[in-house]
């Protein structure tokens, strides 16, 4: 069954992404360490993140309506005028270039993970981040080492981290989109496999964004570091044979988001 399912997506997958390429933004500051902390602070900073359900197989949507639906986040996103947007599951080529088209005046500045991936990666990341303001330096992107459920091998699910200078603050958005763990109604819970390895990919997140941090500080730079997404953790337990949720008992993933306060 598994193997039958990574068979299926060869067959989602390579339709859309055999002449894929990447939006990619022109704009970088010089990377200038004039950028500190004792800058103001901006007085107000807003920041979406949108998982757009974005998922195509082959020439059939997953998604339901969405030729209908990407013009209308178009323009809700233009409504809800954030500083920042972070997008999730724009899988294909010409769905990011119609959103960066579509809103390139008011965000003029756009970025997605590109690059070889390798069949891990093979329709990419699904991730764009949008922003009014320039960015201070090239991105950084990462496919997680693991995957959990079988469908998602190549998914190029990962950390997209954007430096994004405003008002002279330094901020580094982290853009993620985590693996999901199928819950297993015999035993009430996620499937051990598929949840050790989320565990493992929340586990390798942490060490990206502690490696990116270093790397910064090396350069006499402190950013303030923004994780966003769809990390696929539910906040509590769920229940499966009460139908309820548990609230007394938080999920096995969300205390992993933030261990040491760092976000």
């Amino acid at each position: 069954m598994k193997w039958s399912l990574v068979l299926t997506g060869v067959l989602f997958f390579v339709l859309p992404v055999l002449s894929d390429g990447e939006v990619q933004s022109q704009t970088y500051l010089s990377g200038d360490p004039s950028v500190s902390e004792t800058k103001a602070w901006p007085k107000q900073l807003s920041v979406l993140t949108f998982n757009t359900w974005g998922m195509w197989m082959g020439p059939i949507h997953v998604g339901k309506n969405w030729p209908e639906r990407l013009p209308r986040i178009a323009q809700a996103i233009r409504q809800a005028n954030a500083d920042v947007v972070l997008f999730q599951e724009l899988w294909r080529k010409q769905d990011r270039k119609y959103v960066t088209d579509s809103l390139h005046e008011q965000y003029p500045y756009s970025v997605g993970s590109h690059g070889k991936m390798g069949l891990r990666g093979l329709i990419g990341s699904g991730l764009l981040v949008l922003s009014k303001y320039p960015f201070f330096a090239p991105e950084q992107f990462h496919v997680y080492k693991d995957f959990t459920a079988p469908e998602e091998f190549f998914a190029g699910k990962g950390l997209l981290i954007v430096p994004i200078s405003i008002n002279g603050k330094l901020f580094a958005f982290g853009n993620t989109h985590l693996g999901s763990a199928h819950w297993d109604a015999k035993i009430n819970d996620f499937k051990p496999k598929q949840l050790a390895q989320h565990v493992r990919q929340l586990e390798q997140m942490g060490e990206l964004i502690a490696e990116a941090r270093h790397s910064f500080d090396e350069r006499g730079l402190h950013p303030h570091f923004i994780l966003s997404g769809d990390t696929n953790c539910p906040e509590y337990f769920w229940n499966a044979a009460e139908n309820r949720t548990e609230t007394d008992k938080p999920s096995y993933c969300y205390p992993s988001l933030n261990p040491n306060g760092e976000l």
